[in-house]
């Protein structure tokens, strides 16, 4: 005994051995071996030795600082670890697996889904033409002839992100007041008038909401919002995914487009006209730099000492009575790109604007850029990837 603790001064003193010469147990080498379950799975995928707090317990490499520590080193002393890595504080681990395709997020629709009718406003939009458009619902039951029915109130309007994941904005989704009434999204409808017998509209209910923990409902600061769904809906040709812009996108600022409903009208109501209710419209509305926009809102009666928040994103200055203004709520603002003007990223959310006079005032959107880590945050929470509505890079 004595001759090993002297040992050890002599490596100690002259720097000669490593945490592992100390700290690795001394096991019998009749003992059990036991592989852990990458080594075991090494065999038909390759794997990378990583400390062992960054494995997960399905043996795959937590890349988004998620996940339980689960320490694959701790044996009993009649047990020992092969982990096929050199240091005994690694295991080998699995990557996690990356899409093969490329994302189709953004894709604009060429063509009418229904057969071509002509249209005299040229703000409708197509059948199908913009597939990750949705519509928010809330459940809500009414006395009609005497009889309880369950009706859904339209709300707003927000953009498929994920299969199973809606973005929108905060003040669409923030009343409490109501929690007993569920939200609903539908998915692939273009005209409410019209139910196509192929690939008819998808609705599915909200299983939670998750608002900006700063978000501010008097000055619609972090105006943002994300709804998870009980259950995905099916992409198809009238339903998709959006893409969102990072500051790498090279997008075309003159031709963005905001996207969404004058006037949502259900079929009950037939006594409106049609080419002004119950299509999905478009409007060309280009980005405004920070700083112009700022000047224009300072000459409205917000006064001359009006900052707007960094959250936010201008685009568009119509005079109030020809933008969608608050009809736009949750609305998408999105630009193509250069490189593909067929695919767009959203910019944007819909947020507020200056509603009365006749101010040419820009719109102002929470800001994609500004709220995109937030965004991502929250989907790896849900455990929901990320990629599907990255932009792919030409």
């Amino acid at each position: 005994m004595g001759s090993a603790v002297l040992s050890f001064v002599v490596l100690a003193l002259t720097g000669s051995f490593s945490s592992a010469d100390v700290f690795r147990p001394s096991w019998p080498t009749n003992e059990t071996l036991i592989k852990t379950r990458a080594a075991a799975s090494s065999a038909s995928a390759s794997c990378v030795c990583v400390p062992y707090y960054l494995c997960n317990s399905e043996n795959i490499v937590i890349t988004n600082g998620e996940g339980e520590i689960d320490i694959r080193h701790a044996r009993s002393r009649s047990e020992k670890v092969i982990t096929m890595c050199e240091d005994y504080l690694e295991v080998c681990c699995m990557l996690p697996k990356q899409p093969n395709e490329t994302s189709t997020c953004g894709l604009r629709q060429s063509h009418s889904l229904e057969p071509f009718v002509p249209r005299l406003d040229q703000e409708e939009v197509q059948s199908g033409e913009f597939p990750w458009m949705v519509t928010i619902f809330r459940a809500r039951k009414v006395q009609r002839n005497n009889k309880t029915k369950e009706v859904k109130v339209y709300q707003c309007q927000g953009t498929l992100i994920h299969d199973s994941a809606v973005l929108t904005a905060a003040q669409c989704v923030h009343d409490t007041e109501n929690a007993s009434e569920p939200f609903w999204i539908r998915v692939g409808q273009t005209d409410t008038m019209l139910t196509p017998e192929e690939d008819p509209y998808q609705e599915r209910e909200v299983r939670n909401t998750v608002l900006h923990k700063n978000y501010n409902p008097h000055k619609l600061f972090k105006n943002i919002a994300l709804l998870f769904l009980k259950t995905p809906v099916t992409i198809n040709r009238r339903v998709n995914i959006a893409c969102l812009a990072d500051r790498t996108d090279d997008i075309d600022e003159k031709n963005c487009l905001v996207i969404g409903w004058d006037k949502f009208l259900a079929p009950e109501d037939v006594h409106f006209q049609r080419s002004q209710t119950n299509m999905l419209r478009k409007r060309v509305e280009p980005y405004v730099e920070s700083s112009t926009c700022i000047t224009a809102l300072r000459k409205t009666p917000l006064g001359k000492r009006f900052r707007l928040d960094n959250s936010s994103v201008c685009a568009g200055g119509q005079s109030a009575r020809k933008n969608f203004c608050s009809r736009e709520i949750g609305a998408p603002l999105a630009c193509p790109l250069k490189s593909d003007p067929n695919r767009f990223v959203q910019l944007g959310i819909g947020s507020w604007c200056i509603s009365s006079g006749n101010f040419e005032t820009p719109n102002i959107f929470a800001s994609i850029y500004e709220l995109r880590r937030w965004i991502d945050g929250e989907m790896k929470k849900a455990n929901l990837g990320t990629w599907g509505y990255k932009a792919p890079k030409l």
